[in-house]
C-alpha cells in the first residue's frame, strides 16, 4: 500500500477521512492473521525471537517463511513471531535432522 498525500492539499476535514481511510484499508490488509491468533496471544519482535531461537537476527530471517519453517506475521513495517511457534518450528528442525 503506497499512499502519497500532501498535507497543505488537504483541509482538516479531508485529512482526517483520508488518515481514517487509510488506517482502515492497513487493518483489512492484516485482519486475517489477527483473526488466526487467539486472545492473549503473545508476539514478540525480530531480536527477541532471534534470543529464544538462539541464533542471530540474520538467521531467523533466513529461518522465517517463506525461506524457512519458521511462521512469521507481517504487521505493518514490523514482522512478529510466536514464541511457542518458534520453539516447535526449531522442535521439528531438529527431529528432521537439519538447522538450528
Amino acid at each position: 500500500m503506497n499512499v502519497s498525500l500532501s498535507l497543505s492539499d488537504l483541509l482538516s476535514d479531508e485529512f482526517q477521512h483520508a488518515l481514517q481511510e487509510a488506517v482502515k484499508r492497513a487493518f483489512l490488509e492484516v485482519q486475517p492473521q489477527l483473526a488466526a491468533t487467539e486472545p492473549g496471544r503473545l508476539f514478540v519482535g525480530a531480536d527477541k525471537a532471534a534470543e529464544i531461537a538462539s541464533v542471530c537476527p540474520k538467521t531467523l530471517w533466513n529461518y522465517s517463511a517463506p525461506r524457512g519453517p519458521i511462521p512469521s506475521y507481517k504487521i505493518g513495517t514490523r514482522t512478529l513471531y510466536d514464541p511457542d511457534e518458534i520453539k516447535a518450528a526449531i522442535k521439528n528442525m531438529r527431529q528432521e535432522g537439519g538447522g538450528a
